[in-house]
């Protein structure tokens, strides 16, 4: 039970990380656009 839980958790874990890093992704980009944008 315990390692079933462990392993849910380091899951839950590698998910936020990898959503995280889209986010930043995203984030970035967007800065970016934004960024363009007002330099022309």
């Amino acid at each position: 039970m315990d390692d079933l839980a462990t392993a849910a958790a380091r899951g839950q874990d590698d998910f936020l990380r990898a959503l995280n890093a889209r986010d930043r992704d995203r984030f970035t980009a967007l800065l970016r656009r934004v960024y363009d944008s007002h330099t022309g």
